[in-house]
């Protein structure tokens, strides 16, 4: 078996065999808080699929108690032994959970990362050799350095409460697509748009925040095609 597609209540994986072939794992973890005793609670430990290289996690609840949120932060999630990693997808559908991202420090051979929804705690690490950087309704208090991710082909962000620090002009050169809705971020260097390596770039700047180099983005836009490629928003 090279694929688990599994549904859970639980964290303790000590039931599940010990798989070295196993590649690629989605999960759908729903915990009912009012029945589960979070003061055992368990490490949600891979080391029993030490060659996974695709890794999908979505985060859920059912309970009515008011303190949800803090005790579904405090659930521990172990990707140390995931060296091979490759793909790292979490979602937190409708929930605001805080992760922190010191937890993808032991991924050398990652390279795409997809966040949906949650808080992000900490500095993206730029020892992270992404290639696809995916964010979406994030909550993240440290802004993320492009710059640091040179090897970054696709970037995808969405919400308000994604802070990104524009890239210099030369230090991404493989990236090919480029999506922005609403995201913090002032302005991207509209030398990106005029390379022949980017493919789709749509930037929907956040309401009421200034882009410092508006004029510029439009007009390498217009020398661009297919026009539904290429776009700029701005109120």
């Amino acid at each position: 078996m090279t694929v688990l597609n599994l549904e859970t209540q639980y964290l303790d994986f000590s039931w599940i065999p010990r798989n070295q072939n196993l590649k690629r794992l989605k999960m759908k973890l729903t915990l009912d808080i009012d029945k589960y005793p979070f003061d055992l609670l368990p490490q949600i430990n891979f080391s029993r699929f030490p060659n996974l290289e695709s890794l999908s996690i979505e985060y859920g609840i059912k309970s009515p108690r008011s303190d949800w949120r803090q005790i579904m932060s405090q659930v521990p999630t172990s990707l140390k032994s995931l060296t091979k990693l490759r793909e790292l997808s979490l979602s937190f559908t409708s929930l605001q959970i805080k992760t922190s991202v010191s937890e993808l420090l032991p991924l050398p051979s990652l390279e795409t990362l997809s966040v949906n929804g949650g808080q992000l705690s900490g500095t993206v690490p730029g020892s992270l050799k992404l290639k696809k950087l995916s964010l979406k309704n994030v909550s993240n208090g440290t802004p993320i350095q492009l710059d640091f991710f040179p090897e970054l082909e696709e970037l995808s962000v969405a919400g308000p409460g994604v802070q990104l620090i524009a890239p210099a002009a030369d230090t991404l050169p493989k990236l090919a697509h480029v999506e922005i809705d609403r995201a913090n971020i002032s302005s991207f260097p509209a030398e990106y748009v005029a390379r022949p390596e980017m493919k789709y770039f749509v930037f929907n700047a956040q309401s009421g925040l200034l882009i410092t180099n508006a004029e510029a983005i439009v007009e390498a836009i217009t020398k661009r095609s297919p026009k539904s490629n290429f776009s700029f928003k701005a109120d």
